[in-house]
């Protein structure tokens, strides 16, 4: 029996600093919107071969790449003018299919609890899944935290602090998978035993952000 693999994508919504008109039309497309996408296509375990066991199986692989997605750039809140530092996870899946496929987004927001930018991703899922006839799954934390307990999407994947979030911190990339960012040699290393996993994953790998800007 050949090898059956899941398609998955993942893809990380958010702005940049100074994003106004982006601001302003919180519903636009999402082409629209800056955006780094990972599409990777791992095989699935044969005794697994169940609809159930496949959303598990997509599951993992997004908790896995989380923080690499998040820490990824200096991303600002998508839907305001606020700093990214929380995710809103929505999932969808067709696990049915020959060639089972799951998307997930990764809208990085201000505040994915409570309030209008954590409100607007959940609706806009809801809303696909709806004319695409596919169960939508959204996640968001389940205890509320203190404002900017959760680190700034901005900052370096290893360390998280704030400084390292500031514009002026010029974090270097990771040279492997060019994603991630770190602010030090260092931290670098600290990292590598989490981050080799998706560093080395085949994976294509799309940016709708200039290299110069999100540097």
């Amino acid at each position: 029996m050949p090898d059956i693999h899941l398609d998955l994508t993942v893809i990380a919504f958010g702005s940049a600093q100074g994003d106004l008109r982006a601001h302003l039309d919180p519903m636009r497309l999402p082409q629209d919107i800056r955006r780094l996408k990972v599409q990777i296509k791992p095989v699935i375990p044969l005794e697994i071969l169940s609809a159930g066991a496949i959303k598990e199986f997509a599951q993992e692989h997004v908790i896995a790449m989380r923080d690499d997605m998040k820490f990824s750039a200096p991303w600002y809140c998508e839907y305001c003018e606020k700093p990214a530092r929380e995710t809103s996870v929505c999932m969808t899946e067709h696990p049915h299919f020959s060639n089972p496929k799951a998307t997930v987004e990764f809208h990085l927001v201000c505040d994915a609890g409570s309030g209008d930018c954590a409100a607007i991703p959940r609706r806009l899922t809801e809303m696909r899944a709806g004319l695409a006839g596919a169960p939508a799954n959204v996640s968001a934390p389940s205890r509320r935290a203190r404002p900017g307990e959760f680190p700034l999407a901005a900052s370096c994947i290893s360390c998280k602090r704030e400084e390292t979030g500031n514009p002026d911190a010029r974090l270097m990339r990771c040279g492997g998978c060019k994603i991630v960012r770190y602010c030090s040699a260092e931290c670098q290393r600290t990292d590598w035993r989490r981050h080799k996993t998706f560093c080395r994953m085949e994976k294509e790998v799309t940016w709708l952000w200039s290299d110069a800007e999100r540097a």
